[in-house]
């Protein structure tokens, strides 16, 4: 027997119920940078159950409640893609989990806990909606631990108990050493949330040709990793409805959430800090933050502090806050909203995509950063109170791009070119990088240099030393 739910997530700034067939839904997010703390929830061992699927009917509403007529509309996930989710029928089992078992490792009680090597079997062998809680302890183990389907409708909840759970690789940035992703996902339905990642090749993978909707990521400390979340290798046959919040990544090789594939959509990334900064100081060349690629679409980044992504290169260096890239398929309809990005080599925002809206997002400098935003071969790129406090080479890099900015406010400690055009010999029309409102100024009062050689600016300085900015074009 299964039963629709109404259920309230307050706690953790979600409120949602269902009011005659119509769900209303209400929220408040925070911020890390603004000291969110991210807290453990008292309750049975079933309020996460419940949490989980609330939560993804949440993101369903979320992935397409602004799909609209509008063409500035950034989502346009159909509702029609989003299943109708219901709780966990009545005869739901729940297994405990210690790293090396207890009692008589049957898993029906803490007690009894199921020793960690034996959840695998036990998972292919599971039928119906299944939780299984790790107990607090260090976990070792040696091969992945794969998420099998279950059916269509079969729920997986893999929750610890916050950072008291630690499971542990062998990766250590050495050659030789990059071991094995902790869960590979090979079914839709799942949630994977409090626990504490160390030395692991992936945190999270996603297993090929198979579709893989309705995922929760939540509440995931991970540290010294090679990458942390991957949706790449392979693209699954479709992946959909994914909220990926509070996770925090201190330490990668390569990146910390990267998402790819034409068939991939409907994602939310909420809450996160992500720092590629690792004692060992080697990173991969072509190192990110979050990585968009290959026609990935419907994307919202919100709420989220990035830094640190500085490639190993030989030549020109490499490393960005937020990527997009299009080779392999255009990512479109992107979404970024109050993130923070800081110390890319080459740019905090390096963005090939469609329809990619900006709003209060801030680019810091840091010590390396040689543009705070790089825009490539689309016209509707849009930015509204966007910040940035200068760049190695400009502000702005664009190459056969167009972008508005709405109330920008850029301040610098020195003199920063506003802006970096290219164009390729080829290249027909015009790219403009056009300003409406906002200000430009340096710390001292001075105002910073204009565009390049290949622009103009048109502008006028006021009393106060700032600069309202209104167009830079080039043919």
């Amino acid at each position: 027997m299964r039963r629709s739910f109404a259920i309230g997530l307050a706690g953790q700034g979600y409120a949602l119920e269902r009011l005659d067939g119509n769900l209303d839904r209400s929220r408040s997010l925070g911020c890390p940078v603004r000291g969110r703390r991210w807290r453990e929830e008292a309750g049975s061992v079933m309020a996460p159950v419940c949490r989980f699927l609330a939560v993804l009917c949440f993101a369903s509403i979320c992935a397409g409640c602004t799909a609209s007529d509008d063409p500035s509309a950034v989502h346009s996930v159909s509702p029609r893609d989003l299943p109708s989710l219901t709780s966990l029928s009545d005869d739901a089992k729940i297994y405990y989990v210690s790293p090396r078992g207890a009692g008589n490792g049957s898993g029906i009680s803490p007690v009894d806990a199921l020793p960690a090597s034996e959840l695998q079997n036990l998972l292919r062998g599971a039928r119906g909606d299944v939780a299984i809680r790790f107990l607090g302890g260090r976990y070792r183990l040696q091969k992945t631990l794969v998420i099998p389907d279950r059916g269509p409708e079969a729920v997986t909840v893999l929750e610890g108990e916050g950072q008291n759970t630690e499971f542990i690789g062998d990766f250590n940035y050495g050659p030789g050493t990059e071991g094995h992703a902790l869960f590979r996902l090979a079914a839709s339905n799942v949630a994977i949330r409090n626990m504490q990642i160390r030395n692991m090749r992936t945190c999270v993978a996603a297993a090929s040709r198979v579709p893989l909707q309705n995922v929760l990521l939540e509440r995931i400390w991970a540290r010294d990793v090679h990458d942390c979340i991957m949706v790449y290798k392979n693209p699954p046959r479709f992946v959909a409805n994914w909220l990926i919040r509070e996770i925090d990544v201190r330490g990668y090789y390569r990146v910390g959430i990267r998402l790819a594939g034409a068939n991939t959509k409907g994602v939310v990334i909420s809450n996160v800090y992500l720092d590629g900064a690792n004692g060992a100081d080697r990173h991969y060349c072509f190192k990110g933050g979050i990585q968009l690629l290959k026609g990935v679409r419907d994307v919202r980044v919100e709420d989220a502090v990035i830094k640190n992504n500085v490639g190993d290169c030989e030549g020109y260096q490499q490393g960005d806050g937020i990527e997009a890239d299009h080779k392999g398929g255009t990512p479109s309809n992107l979404r970024f909203e109050n993130v923070l990005v800081s110390n890319s080599r080459d740019g905090n925002f390096d963005l090939k995509a469609k329809g990619v809206h900006m709003s209060n997002v801030t680019s810091l400098r840091g010590a390396k950063t040689r543009y705070a935003f790089r825009f490539w071969g689309y016209d509707d790129y849009l930015c509204e109170k966007c910040r940035s406090d200068g760049a190695d080479t400009a502000y702005i890099f664009s190459s056969g791009a167009s972008a508005r900015f709405v109330d920008p406010d850029f301040h610098a400690e020195a003199d920063v070119k506003i802006c970096d055009l290219r164009s390729k010999s080829k290249q027909k029309g015009t790219q403009s990088i056009v300003f409406e409102g906002g200000s430009m100024a340096s710390y001292d009062g001075t105002s910073p240099s204009g565009c390049s050689s290949q622009g103009t600016l048109e502008s006028a300085v006021t009393e106060s030393g700032e600069r309202p900015l209104r167009a830079a074009s080039t043919r």
